[in-house]
C-alpha cells in the first residue's frame, strides 16, 4: 500500500519532440498498459473530483486519486487478478483503505466499470 501526495505539471509535445524522446528511451521495454475506470452509475466520484482506477501491466494495481486544492492525494495498492475480477463483476473494492476513503461519498451505491483505456507506449504510433 502506498499513499502519496502528487503535484504534476504537464506539457504538450510536438510530434518531433515526442519522437526524439521515444528514441532516447528506445532500449526500454515497450508494453501495453490498460486502465479500467470505476464510478457509481450516477458518477458520484467524478462529481467529487475523485478517480478510481485499476491499471494492468505486468500486475494489477488499484488507485484512488483525490483532488485536495492544487494537489492530488493518491492511494495505490497492488491487487491479484482474482481481486480485479471480483471488482469488475461484483463491484467489490479490493482495498479497505480506498473503501474507507470513499465510503461517505458513495453511501452504499454500487461501483461499476464504465471505461477501459488502452495505452501503448511506443514511438511508432506517430508513423503512418
Amino acid at each position: 500500500m502506498a499513499k502519496e501526495l502528487e503535484v504534476s505539471f504537464r506539457t504538450l509535445l510536438s510530434k518531433n519532440e515526442y519522437i526524439k524522446l521515444a528514441e532516447m528511451f528506445n532500449d526500454k521495454p515497450s508494453n501495453l498498459q490498460i486502465n479500467y475506470y470505476f464510478d457509481t452509475t450516477r458518477f458520484t466520484l467524478k462529481a467529487a473530483e475523485v478517480v478510481l482506477r485499476v491499471r494492468k501491466r505486468d500486475h494489477y494495481e488499484v488507485t484512488l486519486r483525490r483532488k485536495k486544492g492544487y494537489n492530488k492525494v493518491e492511494i495505490t495498492n497492488n491487487i491479484s487478478e482474482e481481486e480485479f475480477e471480483k471488482f469488475v463483476t461484483e463491484g467489490v473494492i479490493p482495498s479497505l483503505e480506498i473503501q474507507a476513503e470513499i465510503g461517505e461519498l458513495i453511501k452504499g451505491q454500487k461501483i461499476v466499470n464504465y471505461m477501459i483505456c488502452y495505452h501503448p507506449t511506443q514511438a511508432h504510433l506517430w508513423q503512418k
